[in-house]
């Protein structure tokens, strides 16, 4: 059987890319070793994914036309901290501004599709576990903000968790009624 992505999309792998090494870099600026540890490790994943998708993907191009501008971003804004930012205070604040509206825009993207969602009558196209799964982070990361009282970990995530409820409050409004055929394992179809 050859093996492929199937209908996965290159973005959020991306996405997940770069919110990992900016809150990595993030954690790094405020020696932070829980953000280090949670996004260090999601960098490697997600550069784990981003190897195995382009490895069995069939449009290369796009992996490029989408992968080359992500890279150049990330090195770039990785290179303004390091070379350019006049302190150690700026460069928290370019890459905690520039990571907190990363995660919102992330934790958002599936509510793109509530237009279908309303339109459809039906949750179908999106994934309940992804919804309570982003809500429980959410939740989590929004009170660690909290405790520390850095506003850059609290205040997107506690965007990021009212975002998370509206979504997990479609599949209440809207519940599926084939939720099982819908859902794709890319664990299962890629490696």
């Amino acid at each position: 059987a050859e093996r492929s992505v199937g209908s996965v999309r290159i973005e959020p792998i991306l996405a997940g890319l770069i919110n990992g090494v900016l809150w990595l870099k993030y954690g790094l600026l405020m020696n932070d070793p829980a953000v280090c540890i949670v996004n260090g490790t999601c960098t490697v994943l997600y550069l784990y994914y981003l190897g195995v998708y382009y490895t069995y993907c069939t449009d290369k191009t796009q992996v490029h036309s989408l992968g080359i501008p992500t890279a150049v971003f990330i090195y770039g804004l990785l290179s303004y901290v390091r070379f350019f930012a006049p302190d150690v205070e700026t460069a928290v604040n370019v890459v905690g501004f520039v990571s907190s509206l990363a995660s919102i825009i992330m934790i958002g993207a599936p509510l793109s599709s509530v237009a279908v969602v309303i339109k459809t009558k039906s949750t179908e196209t999106m994934q309940l576990s992804l919804a309570v799964m982003s809500l429980i982070v959410s939740i989590s990361w929004f009170f660690y903000g909290k405790l520390l009282g850095d506003a850059f970990i609290s205040l997107p995530n506690g965007i990021a968790a009212v975002l998370a409820v509206i979504q997990v409050s479609l599949f209440l409004i809207f519940p599926s009624s084939n939720r099982s055929s819908k859902v794709y394992d890319l664990s299962s179809r890629l490696v």
